[in-house]
């Protein structure tokens, strides 16, 4: 196995394109020279401790980390420190440099937590960070190191994942190809989604069927608001913006004294600040916020979408000077054009005692950040493999933790298939001057095609109450499965005829069917993540075309 050491200076990172078939490990090397440091009248001459850490989590010393297969990542160090990698096959994948941008991801993770701290003694809930940006930018790598810095500061946030491509090399924040979702970040140890909640899209890009995409989000932020404690902002969540009665709502946290007694309470440099370890975890939730992750192919419009539908109070746009502007000028977010600037007015204002309305609208700032150094473009081919990655490691786990797939055969007479469509009111049944395609309501209908077309593609399975076709709605996502080939099962005439062609030795007939006549019913192969029954029979199709696996690849072949 192939073993280098590589020695870091301050704020340099140490960047790894790890191959699909590569087993990488890293450890963080004691430094020898930190541990003779002087003791008692010198100890104030000590140099800072040793660090390192992948996106905000931080390596400890001596301790080996293991590296997913196929990930783009990178170790940062603040102090300077040593490296020891080992099962990298080619050192052209491994390089040092700068990344003058950690100072400034390092000081918004500061500013958000003072944001949360405010929510804290204020009662109000806590920052919703919406990451915007270029394609290839490292929104997703940013949404990792601030949720990292969070739980290590002792807070809990809320991840939301708005991409639907499912292409994502970070473990802790990877979603199954056509869906969206949400999952708890509440530690940095985590090497999975943690309890995701997740809603079945159907497809790769949210243009494919925006309408869906937009209900989905109200759906999703009206459940992030139920496990927030946020009930207020239920029928918000749900609401059209054009619907003549939407008003803005602030989203509150539950009562509770501005000054919090059970807290323990730190004295340092002078201060008393709050901690958060001992809070119950729903409040700590409250406070935490949510990070959301936007897709790459989101048009201003779609932004503002999903700043309305999940209350954002703050947008970080990385690498996209135009979409900054247009948001500032639309949310009068009108900041200095310096980084310094922007995170100076994200920090939270003082309370001079002035009651303040529930239903007072959340300013939005737009803030712009640079993109990190060393962010790798992300092409058409690596994002399929990235794809194919996923759903294997959902199938079949990875070689540490295997998982076992369960390949069933169901007939299609005893599934039920189903379509979220839109259906638009009629424009004689809209009030004058109402536009027809601001009124949509969403209705699960029976798929029309054809059984066979449904081969190589993902069907989702939800937590839907058996025969409650309404449920389709809102239930959230089951499992999904793959359907792994699509077969005619014979007609009751072609079975009629067969025998009589074997009765009468006419084997030719017989291996030609005989009568024959259209299928009216189909044998499915199943794919499924877990043996055992499915929570139930009626699967929502998404676009076959769109969401499947290539020819020759699919999840039955572990990656």
């Amino acid at each position: 196995m192939n073993t280098r050491h590589w020695h870091l200076k301050t704020n340099q990172e140490l960047r790894l394109l790890i191959g699909r078939n590569d087993n990488v490990s890293v450890t963080l090397l004691p430094d020898q020279d930190r541990s003779e440091q002087p003791q008692g009248r010198q100890q104030f001459l000590t140099r800072p401790p040793l660090s390192a850490e992948i996106f905000g989590a931080s390596l400890c010393p001596g301790l080996q980390r293991n590296l997913a297969r196929g990930e783009q990542t990178a170790v940062y160090t603040w102090t300077g420190c040593t490296l020891e990698v080992k099962g990298l096959e080619s050192t052209d994948l491994c390089y040092q440099d700068q990344n003058p941008p950690m100072n400034e991801y390092l000081n918004t993770a500061a500013v958000l937590h003072r944001r949360r701290l405010d929510a804290l003694m204020t009662s109000k809930g806590g920052p919703r960070v919406l990451i915007a940006g270029s394609s290839s930018s490292g929104k997703t790598s940013l949404a990792l190191l601030l949720c990292n810095y969070a739980v290590r500061q002792g807070w809990t946030p809320a991840y939301v994942e708005l991409d639907p491509r499912g292409g994502n090399d970070k473990l802790q924040l990877q979603f199954l190809p056509g869906t969206i979702g949400a999952t708890l970040i509440d530690s940095v140890e985590t090497e999975e989604v943690n309890r995701p909640l997740m809603y079945f899209f159907g497809s790769l890009h949210i243009n494919d069927d925006y309408p869906l995409f937009k209900k989905l989000c109200s759906r999703l932020s009206a459940a992030l608001n139920v496990r927030m404690g946020d009930d207020a902002l239920l029928d918000m969540a749900g609401e059209d913006e054009h619907h003549p009665h939407s008003k803005p709502v602030e989203m509150r946290a539950p009562e509770r004294p501005p000054l919090v007694p059970d807290l323990v309470m730190r004295q340092e440099d002078g201060r008393g600040e709050p901690t958060v370890r001992d809070l119950p975890p729903r409040e700590k939730l409250t406070y935490s916020g949510v990070i959301l992750n936007a897709p790459p192919q989101a048009s201003r419009d779609h932004i503002r979408d999903i700043v309305r539908l999940f209350q954002v109070d703050v947008v970080l746009v990385l690498d996209d000077p135009s979409l900054r502007q247009a948001l500032a000028q639309h949310y009068d977010s009108s900041h200095q054009h310096d980084v310094g600037g922007h995170l100076a007015a994200l920090l939270p204002k003082p309370d001079h005692g002035g009651e303040q309305s529930p239903s007072a609208t959340r300013k939005v700032d737009v803030v712009a950040l640079p993109k990190a150094a060393g962010v790798v473009q992300v092409t058409e081919e690596r994002m399929k493999d990235l794809r194919q990655r996923v759903v294997g490691r959902y199938y079949h786990g990875d070689p540490e933790y295997p998982l076992h797939p369960q390949v069933i055969t169901l007939s299609s007479t005893a599934c039920h298939f189903y379509k979220l469509d839109a259906s638009a009111f009629s424009s004689s049944l809209l009030p004058a001057g109402q536009q027809q395609a601001m009124l949509q309501e969403f209705r699960p209908s029976a798929y029309t095609g054809r059984p066979p077309d449904l081969a190589l593609s993902f069907l989702g399975v939800t937590y839907a109450r058996p025969g409650k076709t309404e449920d389709l709605l809102f239930a959230n996502l089951a499992a999904l499965v793959f359907v792994q080939a699509v077969e005619a099962e014979s007609t009751a005439e072609e079975a009629a005829a067969a025998d009589e062609n074997v009765a009468m030795g006419d084997d030719a007939k017989a291996a030609g069917g005989g009568g024959g006549g259209a299928p009216t019913s189909w044998k499915l192969q199943l794919l499924c993540p877990a043996g055992g029954e499915l929570p139930s029979k009626m699967f929502v199709v998404g676009q076959p075309q769109k969401l499947r696996m290539p020819t020759g690849v699919h999840p039955l072949h572990q990656l």
